[in-house]
């Protein structure tokens, strides 16, 4: 079922741009399966995304969570955890490289 909302999304884009005027109807059309098979790889990227990130310790999934999400920087969430903005980098990097191999999978 999401998987067709992802679907439904990407074809309403293509038709609201379609809308716009000066293009090109068949170089719409020509797009429209790159436009939903790029939709169809964001989706897996994004399922496989949300799977790592689940999998990480509570402190890895808040950092992350922290400095993507949030916008905060390292130094801050540093103060907000009470350790060093070195030991935030290393728990920040440890946690990307166990993410790593979810997004290179998906993609």
């Amino acid at each position: 079922m999401k998987g067709s909302f992802v679907m439904k999304n990407a074809t309403a884009r293509s038709r609201s741009i379609m809308r716009r005027p000066g293009v090109d109807d068949a170089l719409i059309r020509e797009h429209l399966p790159l436009v939903r098979k790029l939709a169809r790889r964001r989706k897996r990227v994004r399922t496989s995304l949300h799977e790592a990130i689940s999998e990480l310790s509570a402190r890895d999934r808040l950092v992350v969570h922290l400095h993507y999400f949030k916008g905060m920087q390292v130094r801050e969430i540093g103060r907000l955890l009470g350790v060093s903005e070195a030991r935030i980098s290393q728990i920040h990097h440890r946690a990307l490289a166990r993410i790593r191999p979810f997004v290179d999978i998906a993609a």
